[in-house]
Order: structure tokens, then sequence, then C-alpha cells
């Protein structure tokens, strides 16, 4: 009786736990995909924000002081 049960708890593991698993690896690549998105996307809001920003306020534009714009 022990052995039955002992042979129903591992193919419980084995089919649930494998696709528990495998989303669980897919899960964690794409939070790390997404935490890099959002770091590129506030660079990228940083560098075209600021320079409007102080187009507005200051009336300094970045094409006639850098090289850079």
């Amino acid at each position: 009786m022990s052995t039955t049960f002992s042979f129903i708890g591992k193919q419980i593991i084995i089919y649930c736990g494998t696709p528990i698993f495998i989303s669980g690896v897919c899960g964690g690549l794409l939070n790390t995909l997404l935490t890099i998105m959002s770091i590129f996307n506030i660079g990228q809001l940083f560098t075209n924000l600021v320079s409007r920003i102080m187009i507005a306020l200051y009336d300094i534009d970045g094409i006639e002081t850098s090289l850079f714009y």
C-alpha cells in the first residue's frame, strides 16, 4: 500500500512539477527582460524630455550649443 502512495507521489511530482518549473523559468526570463526594457525606457524618456524642458524653460536649444544634438 505504501509503495502505491510512493508511486503516486512521484508521478504527481513529475507531471505537475515539470510544467511549474518550466513556467517559472520562462516567467523569470520575461521578468528580467521587462526590467531591462524599463531601464532603457527611462533612459529614453530622460534624454528626450530633458532637451524639451530646457527649450521650454530656459530657451536653451541643444542643437545650437552642442555637437551631440
